[in-house]
């Protein structure tokens, strides 16, 4: 887990309520899927602590974006679809 003044750093503009929110939600995420489900993220050490990354899904299912969330918990993450998912 990482400080709150971290979590700013990496989240420029957004706010303390929003990354605090964020962090939260994504942690009760990780378990509730490794509770449930047995997820398991494997890894997670071999991603740079700065920069960017990219992590690529073919969303076998309705819980891959949440996984992919909180697999990323640490870092900001931001989501991109082609437009027509949104029609």
């Amino acid at each position: 887990m990482i400080t709150l003044f971290q979590a700013q750093r990496r989240a420029p503009g957004r706010g303390a309520v929003s990354v605090a929110w964020y962090s939260a939600s994504a942690f009760i995420v990780f378990y509730t899927l490794r509770l449930i489900w047995g997820f398991r993220c494997t890894g997670q050490d071999r991603l740079p602590r700065q920069g960017g990354i990219l992590v690529v899904s073919n969303h076998q299912s309705l819980l891959d974006p949440p996984a992919c969330g909180s697999a990323t918990r640490d870092r900001p993450y931001t989501i991109i679809a082609r437009e027509s998912l949104f029609r």
